[in-house]
């Protein structure tokens, strides 16, 4: 965190004791990716983000996941509860922050998802109109909700009621995670012979996808992350499947954000990932370590997932 004295060098959006509360309360819940050493910028600090900006004139882009959205969604939405919860208020915080930082959203990954289900882009379009210091003041609990009179008209704006063309990996990552799924509910070897199968399977009969590789050495470790597959083990077939879609999206998101910033690298766009999906973050942040060849950073991964029990056998 820079100093008092130094963030004073700026013209701060916000008060600055309550700056630090918002940036100290996204710090907790860790919603935001950077695809640089956190050693080298602080991910959660107004100053290094203007330091940017200025100094080395940089350009900053947030992917945000569908889960973000949908928050922002109810923030703004008519049927928005009377007072915030706790996803809410990280959601104003995070909205609040990007704002002060200049950060563009990019949301293309999450309208493509959204198109297929529910109808929600109009209303996040509309949240980019709202002063940012709102959602800062319903992040740190100085507003219960957003007043009806402090929101754009919905009936002025025209929004694009088009559907996107499907994400051609979507179906890569699907197909691949229904494999990961036949393979924990039918096989019955041990977790390591599973992923051992999955690599195999990859190897002969699919392709080799680094996003699914990653995703099942945390599926199939011992220190599995809570719903990685919703509803994996329902007993409605429709339940699974869904829970396979989702899961087939955040390697979308993985992907697509990696990309994003490789191709900018040196160019002076920054693209940081946003989502609360523990999982997620922790796949696409290893992903980018292995487009990078960071291979040291990915064997800590393999390590801290699995220990000594796979050491020999990838």
């Amino acid at each position: 965190m820079a100093s008092g004295c130094a963030m004073l060098l700026y013209k701060l959006p916000y008060s600055q004791y309550d700056l630090c509360k918002i940036q100290d309360q996204l710090r907790n819940v860790d919603p935001i990716i950077i695809p640089w050493p956190d050693t080298a910028f602080d991910k959660y600090d107004f100053l290094s983000y203007a330091e940017q900006h200025d100094i080395d004139k940089c350009r900053f882009y947030a992917l945000l996941d569908l889960n973000i959205i949908i928050n922002v969604a109810r923030l703004v939405g008519p049927e928005r509860p009377a007072v915030a919860d706790e996803a809410m208020k990280n959601t104003a915080a995070l909205l609040a922050f990007l704002a002060f930082t200049d950060t563009q959203f990019n949301t293309d990954m999450a309208f493509l998802e959204e198109s297929y289900q529910n109808n929600i882009t109009s209303l996040f379009s509309l949240s980019g109109k709202i002063n940012p210091k709102l959602y800062a003041d319903i992040a740190l609990g100085k507003k219960d909700c957003l007043e009806d009179k402090e929101l754009p008209n919905i009936q002025k704006h025209h929004f694009d009621q088009r559907k996107p063309k499907l994400h051609c990996n979507y179906y890569l990552h699907y197909i691949g995670v229904l494999k990961v799924i036949a393979l924990e509910k039918f096989h019955r070897g041990t977790k390591l012979t599973k992923l051992l199968e999955l690599i195999k399977w990859m190897w002969s009969d699919f392709i080799f996808s680094a996003p699914l590789l990653l995703f099942s050495l945390v599926f199939f470790s011992p220190k599995r992350m809570s719903r990685m597959v919703k509803n994996i083990n329902h007993n409605n077939p429709d339940k699974v499947l869904s829970g396979a879609k989702n899961a087939a999206w955040d390697l979308v998101y993985a992907h697509y954000w990696v990309a994003r910033a490789q191709e900018n690298v040196g160019k002076g766009n920054l693209w940081i990932f946003c989502t609360y999906d523990r999982a997620l973050r922790t796949i696409a942040g290893a992903l980018l370590q292995k487009k990078l060849s960071q291979l040291e950073e990915l064997e800590e991964l393999v390590s801290s997932f699995w220990g000594k029990v796979i050491q020999g056998k990838l």
